[in-house]
């Protein structure tokens, strides 16, 4: 894994509707969905998502389906179930955290580190 997104609501709602993690290499589609990657939020509650894999850009793509709480901060979990097209899960989960401020993502990018086997 490579990289976080969180893509700031064009309709001014305060809540970023796309998440998108990236991978350095391609990944099994089946190992990317809402088992394997989760957002949560406050109280460690899990946020209602729906993930999915885009092969053509080696990124997990989740769409929030319900508003996020503003000034809370987020997780986003990747777990080792998540596997390479080969195979290979992660070692460990990784996740990487997000603060909505002001009705939008506080963040851009977030770049997580590679993952080395």
């Amino acid at each position: 894994m490579s990289g976080l997104s969180a893509l700031p609501s064009p309709d001014g709602l305060a809540y970023p509707p796309t998440l998108q993690v990236q991978f350095s290499e391609p990944m099994d589609a089946a190992s990317v969905n809402g088992g394997t990657i989760q957002v949560t939020g406050v109280n460690g509650g899990a946020v209602a998502a729906s993930v999915r894999y885009d092969g053509s850009n080696d990124q997990a793509v989740i769409l929030l389906t319900q508003p996020l709480q503003d000034g809370a901060t987020y997780t986003i979990v990747v777990t080792p179930g998540v596997k390479d097209a080969t195979g290979n899960g992660l070692v460990a989960a990784h996740q990487a955290s997000f603060q909505i401020s002001g009705g939008v993502a506080g963040v851009g990018q977030v770049y997580l580190p590679l993952v080395a086997r």
